[in-house]
Parts: C-alpha cells; sequence; structure tokens
C-alpha cells in the first residue's frame, strides 16, 4: 500500500491540476483572435470546419485560401484532432471553442499520466515539482489553444504511461492501448514521438527477455507506421497533386546552415520560451548538474534519446524551429522532469514548495494575456456577416492576411489572403476578377488600390470594394 506521505502528494497533484484546469477556463469560449498563434488555431478550424461543409474524408484536409491553386486540398498533419472538433460540431452545432476544451481535457490527462510517469521511476517529490512546472510553462497556454500540439504530445504521454504499466504487469490491454495511443499521437503530429523514443531504451534492460522487449519493440514499430505513411507517402501525393502544403521540409545541411544563423532564436526556446520562467530554467541547469553528479540512468537516458530526436526534427524544419515557440513543446516534459529533478533535491521542505510556487508564478505572469482577447479584434467577429451581406457563400472574396488564414476564416468564404503589395499590383487584382473573386477587402493603410472599383461597406478598419459584380 502507498504510505500516507505517497497518498498525500498525489492528492496535493491532484487540487493542483483542477486548479490549473478552472484558471485555464478563464476566456475558453473566446474565439481565435489571442495575440499568441491566432492564425494557427484559424487553420485548424478551417479544416474543420469544412469537413461539415464540403467533405467528412478524414484522408482529404481541406482550406478556405487556396486562391488561385487547382483544389482547397491541402498536405498537412493528419486531422485526428480537427476530426474530434467537426463531430463536436455535428452533435451539438458549430462553435469556435470546442477545440479549446477538447486540448485542455487532453492536455491535462496527459499531465495526470506524466505525473504517474516520473513517480514510478523517482519518488514523489520530483513527480509533483516536475508536474508543476510543466503546468507552468507554454504548455499552460497552449493546452488551451485550437492546435494539436499538446494534444498529440499528452496522447504520447498516456501511451508511454500504458507501455510502463505493460512493463510492470505484462497485460496485453496496456500493451494495445500503449499502440493505438502511440499511433494517434504520431499521427496527429510526428514530433510527438521525441516522447516515445526513449521506450527504445527497453533494450538495456536485464529484468526482461528478449521475446518482451521484440513484442514492445514491434508494437513500437506498429504504432509509428501509420504516421510514416501519412507524412512521407501520402503528404507528397497530395502536395503535388492538389499544390497545397502547410509547412516544408529541408535537407539536414540546409537546416544547420538556418541553425548557424538563427542559433539565438534556437537557444531562446530552450532557455524561456520552454518553460516561460528563468527560475524554472535555473533548476533545469540545477537538475543537469546533479545528473552529472549523482547519475540517474534512465532520466540521463531519456534526456539524450529525446534530445537527439528533437535534434533532427530541428534541422529538418529549418528556420522554423527558431522563429515558433511552440516547436520545443514536445521536449518540454522531459526539461521539466530534469527541473523537477533539480528541485526536489532541496531537502528543506519550504525551500521546496516557495521554489515550486514562485516557478508557477513566473510562468502564469508571462502568460496570462493569453486567456483574453483584445477588444480592438472584436472587428474580426463582423467579417463573416458584412461578407454574406455582399456575397453569397459559394463566391470569392480576397482579404489581407498573406499567410495568416485567419481573416479568411472569420468571413466564412474562400479565395484569396493577399500581402500588402498585392493591394497595389493591379494587374494580380485584374487576374484574380478574372478568377472570379467578387469582392476585394483592403485594410486602410493598403486602400489606395490602383483600380478605380466600386466601395461597397467601410469602417475604421477596412473597406469592401466590388472586384467582379
Amino acid at each position: 500500500m502507498p504510505g500516507k506521505s505517497s497518498i498525500s502528494f498525489h492528492r496535493a497533484f491532484q487540487v493542483i491540476l483542477l486548479s490549473f484546469f478552472l484558471v485555464r477556463m478563464i476566456g475558453i469560449l473566446n474565439p481565435p483572435l489571442e495575440a499568441g498563434h491566432s492564425w494557427r488555431q484559424s487553420f485548424t478550424l478551417m479544416v474543420s470546419r469544412n469537413f461539415s461543409e464540403e467533405s467528412a474524408n478524414i484522408l482529404y484536409p481541406r482550406i478556405d485560401t487556396y486562391g488561385s491553386k487547382p483544389s482547397d486540398i491541402i498536405a498537412s498533419e493528419f486531422p485526428l484532432f480537427n476530426y474530434i472538433i467537426y463531430g463536436c460540431n455535428e452533435l451539438c452545432g458549430y462553435a469556435h471553442w470546442y477545440g479549446r476544451l477538447i486540448n485542455l481535457i487532453v492536455s491535462s490527462l496527459g499531465i495526470y499520466s506524466f505525473f504517474l510517469l516520473v513517480r514510478r521511476f523517482e519518488n514523489q517529490e520530483t513527480a509533483l515539482a516536475a508536474a508543476v512546472i510543466l503546468l507552468s510553462s507554454i504548455w499552460f497556454a497552449f493546452s488551451r489553444k485550437v492546435m494539436p500540439d499538446t494534444f498529440s504530445v499528452a496522447l504520447a504521454m498516456i501511451a508511454v504511461y500504458m507501455m510502463t504499466l505493460y512493463y510492470d504487469r505484462e497485460k496485453f490491454r496496456f500493451l494495445l492501448g500503449f499502440t493505438g495511443l502511440a499511433m494517434a499521437a504520431t499521427l496527429s503530429k510526428i514530433p510527438a514521438f521525441i516522447l516515445i523514443a526513449p521506450l527504445g531504451l527497453i533494450w538495456l534492460s536485464r529484468r526482461k527477455t528478449l521475446a518482451f522487449k521484440v513484442k514492445m519493440t514491434l508494437a513500437l514499430l506498429l504504432s509509428v507506421a501509420p504516421a510514416l505513411w501519412w507524412y512521407f507517402s501520402w503528404n507528397p501525393y497530395l502536395e503535388k497533386t492538389f499544390e497545397n502544403t502547410l509547412y516544408t521540409s529541408y535537407s539536414l545541411a540546409e537546416g544547420w546552415h538556418f541553425q548557424k544563423e538563427l542559433w539565438p532564436l534556437t537557444l531562446e526556446k530552450f532557455y524561456f520560451a520552454a518553460l516561460h520562467s528563468f527560475i524554472a530554467f535555473a533548476a533545469f541547469l540545477l537538475g543537469l548538474v546533479f545528473l552529472f553528479i549523482r547519475p540517474m540512468k534512465f532520466l540521463s537516458g531519456v534526456l539524450a534519446s529525446s534530445f537527439l530526436v528533437l535534434a533532427f526534427f530541428i534541422l529538418k524544419t529549418g528556420n522554423i524551429f527558431p522563429t515558433h515557440n511552440y516547436y520545443i513543446i514536445p521536449f518540454v516534459p522531459v526539461m521539466a522532469w530534469v527541473a523537477g529533478y533539480g528541485v526536489a533535491r532541496v531537502k528543506v521542505r519550504w525551500v521546496f514548495k516557495l521554489a515550486l510556487l514562485i516557478i508557477a508564478a513566473e510562468g502564469i505572469a508571462n502568460q496570462q494575456h493569453d486567456l483574453f482577447n483584445k477588444p480592438k479584434d472584436r472587428f474580426y467577429l463582423e467579417l463573416e456577416e458584412v461578407s454574406s451581406h455582399f456575397s453569397q457563400a459559394d463566391e470569392k472574396i480576397a482579404i489581407w492576411g498573406g499567410g495568416n488564414p485567419q481573416a479568411m476564416y472569420f468571413a466564412h468564404r474562400e479565395g484569396w489572403v493577399l500581402d500588402p503589395q498585392d493591394y497595389h499590383n493591379a494587374a494580380f487584382l485584374e487576374k484574380i476578377r478574372k478568377e472570379g473573386c467578387k469582392l476585394l477587402f483592403a485594410p486602410l493603410e493598403e486602400a489606395n488600390i490602383p483600380l478605380t472599383l466600386p466601395i461597397l461597406y467601410e469602417n475604421e478598419h477596412y473597406k469592401v470594394f466590388l472586384l467582379a459584380p
């Protein structure tokens, strides 16, 4: 039976997890208008909405911003998260916020599994410290966004916990649970493999037979096989056929070239973006020191193997990792574990508690703005009404955004998202007019266009021109 101390730590963590859940429920009904990555959330919601309005075939995710491309089908991550949102839309009617709540629930279950994992391999002090640090990290904000990043990594953590249960009890249901969850995790976002890769350490164990290790390895290979097919066979087919893709992969040499130029941005992803607390990063460094002085072989192996996979992804994503803070998310649980290992070495109980309190306070303070939308952006919510007043649902528009689909998502139309220079390119405007673009939404700073067009509507944010009567 677990001792009273273990039960006390477990209950304390449950209270903390529930408290963080409730805090992140603030603004859970908000549309994706917050400053951080509203574009990525709009993309996710756009794909989900198109499963209802275009086709429910999960193999063909669709967007609204394809412009002059031959199709709205896009090569992207496997849309499992989007499909769950689609299911909620079908059951309950359309709303912007379902994805927030789905992500928050799954991410919370993932962090609960993370706590149990760390406790399984170390002790309750390290487990509690690591879980609090993870809750206060970049996960605080991103676990309530309509994005599949923490969703996929949470599934991976639950999967790894299932594998440890299989390791301890050798019940087939746990191996089956691992396989299904790891499959869902790596399909949703292939970097979730960063947390699954350390399972290869099983081959260093002397406690298990060769047959057991082979079964675990086969389950691991089976779990990643669909992701390998989706990202390295099906996605290239979609990109070649329909000419739309969400991301670009680089060679290792190209990736290294980017890192030589952008290394300060890459470094920032580790010392701040990951944990969103300089105190937490100091705890991470302290944990590294303790691992060097008094090696904990398993944690050292987890750190080394997961970092090697992360390094591969950093190089393959080229300039994306240094310029996007959320690409560090799959590695953050490992950093939180090492940081928790450092904090747990503090044997003075009040210092231990104070350190966690300061880390949590700093992490939340650095991200609390993400719980709220700015009033100045509320005009996005009127775009669909304006679009519907001057066009039919199947008529195309052009709107600001460049690579950002947010305005098009809220306008609830298909068409072109324009860069600032496009508004001043008469040949381009003539081209999209001939291709069936009816309305041109221009922000006021770009509204001095080179064509003489009727103005249908204007306010303090933008003008709407009739491009093709």
